[in-house]
């Protein structure tokens, strides 16, 4: 797993305590894959679901974007260990 938390920018819940859940739901398109599916609190991943809220996968594995209803946007990679 790239995500070791949850993807929100602004959570730090464990990846293992989170659901694992797909930017783009598979009813409508989305792939069932690591490129664009990462952990979410439980939280985060009801927030995604409400109106104004979106989450995309920025197109390189581990990293997402989430706007918030005003219109914002944050952006989180993936875990990062020192070498």
């Amino acid at each position: 797993m790239l995500n070791t938390e949850c993807t929100h920018p602004a959570c730090r819940r464990p990846g293992h305590q989170s659901d694992y859940e797909h930017t783009t739901p598979y009813e409508q398109g989305g792939r069932t894959c690591l490129c664009q599916a990462g952990p979410g609190c439980r939280t985060d991943h009801q927030d995604k679901q409400r109106p104004g809220w979106t989450v995309k996968d920025t197109g390189n594995r581990g990293w997402f974007t989430w706007t918030t209803p005003s219109g914002r946007r944050y952006t989180k990679g993936p875990t990062i260990y020192p070498v």
